[in-house]
């Protein structure tokens, strides 16, 4: 476990997973909601320290098909958000966007820089984190298909 380079955030969703599971914070709704196996959700930690629970789906195209990120969009608040993260190790994705149409978070509330340069953007790629966008829900997956991927 110590070899692997998302240990950390494995655990952290696990951890997550167990402490809605003990508090039972999860109404029968959403309940009944993560029996269809054809949606999948996930489990944020909101600006307030809450959980969230939220529809997500796993972008495919990243990268002209780089299987070294996963990808997953969804959306909150009105925007479009991306979580991701690498699978194995780190890099950079370059993504050719205006960073006015952006944010990147480390968490929820945490905002992070980046490298900006005219129409593109440069984001770190390793643990898990957020973007958040400006952008249609089309916009976004265009972006992730045309991105670039440097290890």
């Amino acid at each position: 476990l110590n070899a692997h380079p998302r240990t950390a955030d494995n655990l952290e969703v696990i951890r997550r997973w167990e402490v809605v599971r003990s508090t039972n914070f999860l109404s029968n709704e959403q309940k009944e909601e993560l029996k269809n196996l054809d949606i999948e959700h996930t489990l944020l930690i909101d600006e307030n320290g809450d959980f969230e629970l939220v529809e997500y789906k796993q972008i495919l195209n990243i990268a002209d098909g780089n299987n070294n990120i996963r990808a997953f969009i969804f959306n909150r608040k009105n925007k479009t958000w991306v979580i991701y993260w690498h699978t194995s190790g780190e890099g950079n994705l370059d993504l050719q966007v205006n960073a006015d149409k952006m944010n990147l978070f480390e968490e929820l509330g945490k905002e992070i820089s980046f490298k900006k340069n005219n129409d593109n953007i440069t984001v770190p790629v390793g643990n898990r984190r957020y973007i958040q966008f400006d952008l249609s829900k089309k916009e976004v997956l265009n972006l992730f298909a045309n991105a670039s991927l440097k290890e």
